[in-house]
């Protein structure tokens, strides 16, 4: 899951480049229930092709999720980045507790279980956010290079 997260770094800037960061991300959401079922439900060796998959499918958005932060907040790029990056890690810090409280009562397929739906019940905000973030001016393609400068 480490590894697939690790290409889902690389993989995601382009994609957004690409697709577009909406798409990545709502793609990203859709793509997470899948991903775990399939880990939940095949053997060891196809569980670990889908582990890597669900981690790339995590990962690729978080770069995204940034940039989208800083579109909301453009004088406070800084801001926005911590609060987007704090958010989501405060956010897995309190949710790490509770779901090691449901493996202890349940076990570890319960809280598999749990994790499938948790990104369809995040769609919707995810949706609203996405559907709000203003639109940059002119989206490159990836490779592209900048515009130059406007020089006052």
């Amino acid at each position: 899951m480490l590894l697939g997260g690790a290409a889902g770094t690389l993989i995601g800037g382009p994609l957004a480049d690409q697709f577009g960061r909406r798409t990545v991300l709502v793609g990203s959401m859709l793509a997470l229930p899948p991903l775990l079922a399939g880990f939940l439900l095949s053997g060891p060796v196809l569980g670990v092709a889908f582990a890597a998959l669900a981690g790339a499918a995590t990962i690729a958005t978080f770069a995204v999720t940034i940039v989208m932060g800083q579109e909301y907040l453009p004088g406070r790029l800084g801001v926005a980045a911590g609060v987007t990056i704090g958010l989501s890690i405060g956010l897995g810090g309190v949710g790490a507790p509770l779901l090691g409280l449901l493996a202890d009562a349940h076990g570890l397929r319960a809280v598999f279980e749990t994790i499938v739906v948790l990104p369809l019940l995040a769609l919707g905000p995810t949706l609203l956010l996405a559907v709000t973030t203003p639109r940059p001016a002119a989206p490159r393609r990836y490779g592209e290079p900048p515009a130059p400068a406007k020089v006052a």
